[in-house]
Formats: C-alpha cells, structure tokens, sequence
C-alpha cells in the first residue's frame, strides 16, 4: 500500500489527540452583570456610549478599557447624558475589548465590545 498516506493519517491522528483547550476566565472577575450597563453601538468604530441603568459611577476613571489580553487603554471619556458617558475608540485596533465599570453598590461590572474600522 501506499505508506507515505498512511503515515501522514498516523500524524494527523496523533497532532489531533494531543490537541487541548483551556479557557481561563477574563481577567479575573468576580461577577459580571452585563445587563446593567449596554454599550452601543456595538460593534462600534469611532464613538462608544456607555450606558447604566442602574448604579453610574461617580466618576469617568472607574471605567477601564481593556483588550482582551489585558492591556488597559486611556481613552477620553465625557459624561454625555443622565446615566450614560462616550468614548472616543476612532484610536483602537479592530478587535474585541472588554469594558469594566466599578460602583461602590453594585461592584464591578463587565461587558465586551466589538473594535471596526
């Protein structure tokens, strides 16, 4: 028979059992109560507006904007209604990001978002 066939088929057997996943959660957070803050428009590529429904943090600095490596980015962020605040992301790569709010009642809360050009 044809062994060099055969043997790719023994390799490719062995490289797909040897294969693992291990996913790890995000970056460490406790709870993650999405439904409290919506980002849109999501996917977004200049503007960002962050909105609570409940539990706004005082101030801008307690939103962080991070990849999903975990690099944190400094980005403007203006108080742009009620319960809500804009970010400009026109400076970010295309990709996902991960947006983490910290509110003395309600904790800290995370939601992700998709970067396009």
């Amino acid at each position: 028979g044809d062994t060099s066939n055969a043997s790719f088929h023994d390799t490719l057997k062995t490289a797909t059992s040897n294969f693992r996943a291990h996913f790890v959660s995000t970056l460490g957070v406790k709870k993650t109560l999405s439904e409290d803050v919506v980002v849109f428009p999501n996917p977004a590529s200049d503007k960002l507006n962050i909105r609570f429904l409940s539990g706004m943090p005082a101030e801008a600095e307690s939103i962080r904007l991070m990849d999903l490596p975990g690099r944190e980015f400094r980005l403007p962020c203006v108080k742009s209604g009620k319960n809500q605040y804009t970010l400009d992301v026109s400076g970010l790569r295309a990709g996902f990001y991960l947006i983490q709010t910290e509110t003395a009642h309600e904790g800290l809360r995370s939601v992700t978002f998709l970067k396009i050009n």
